[in-house]
């Protein structure tokens, strides 16, 4: 029942019965929230952040020098669905500096630097820093703290934390989404006979890279053919029949999810 974002104090009395009691210890001090890093100097920061490929995108562009060298840019969001990617860009002023992001997976108020950082340099330099940053499989709807920072100390910043020297930190908002429907392909084709093969095509109408289809004599039931995963667009069918009728259906893959079977198409 504590609110989110607000530092507490708590004592506590050790209660021996009879009404002997302790002295009350205390307070200690805790925040129901993420810690908030800071950084002494003002030479080295973030000046642009920005997302693509995204469902929504971020894009934080010549913000400057955050006071106390932090920047709660939660209200700033880039969305994505399980098993997708998204692409960022770090623009930095202030000399050569090493450069991190951490996702909290688990939303446990904590960056772990063995399980949540997500993106991180090696050696010193000016960026901008780019990359991909992949959404594991499993990861349940909803928001993550994302935090990003440049360190002129560090060529792999560890300390998500801490109060640096020449650095800046700033957080954003990643949101899990659904996985957008897989379209159905359509306009299936077949191309290129010979006795004993076939060009199967047809038209992507979404995002997807790879296909399943399902083949076998005219008529067949569904579920009873002979079923090629993973295939790409066009296809070639070989070891079939000669002088035989057949029908194809396809299904478009896209990863989390697919679409409906398409067909059947007959040749």
């Amino acid at each position: 029942g504590l609110t989110a974002e607000t530092n507490y104090e708590y004592y506590v009395q050790a209660d021996c019965g009879g009404g002997d009691e302790s002295a009350w210890a205390g307070p200690f001090a805790f925040f129901t929230g993420y810690c908030t890093p800071s950084a002494s100097g003002t030479a080295t920061y973030i000046d642009d952040f920005s997302t693509t490929n995204g469902s929504t995108n971020i894009s934080n562009l010549t913000s400057g020098l955050s006071t106390g060298g932090y920047f709660d840019g939660t209200a700033q969001v880039v969305s994505s669905y399980e098993t997708s990617s998204f692409d960022f860009d770090a623009a930095i002023v202030g000399g050569s500096a090493g450069f991190s992001i951490w996702i909290d997976w688990n939303n446990d108020l904590v960056f772990d630097n063995a399980t949540e950082k997500v993106y991180n340099t090696t050696s010193y330099g000016n960026g901008p820093f780019t990359g991909t940053i992949s959404i594991p499989a499993g990861t349940q709807l909803g928001d993550y703290r994302m935090r990003i920072t440049t360190d002129w100390s560090s060529s792999n910043p560890t300390e998500p934390c801490a109060d640096r020297g020449r650095a800046e930190f700033e957080d954003y908002t990643l949101t899990i989404v659904p996985a957008p429907p897989c379209a159905d392909p359509s306009a299936l084709t077949a191309s290129n006979f010979t006795a004993t093969s076939v060009d199967l095509s047809w038209t992507e109408n979404g995002t997807a890279t790879a296909w399943n289809i399902e083949y076998g004599p005219a008529g067949f039931t569904q579920g009873t053919g002979t079923v090629l995963a993973n295939i790409a667009n066009p296809y070639t069918v070989s070891a079939l029949m000669p002088c035989t009728n057949y029908e194809y259906y396809v299904q478009a893959d896209c990863g989390v999810n697919s679409s409906a079977y398409v067909g059947p198409f007959a040749f």
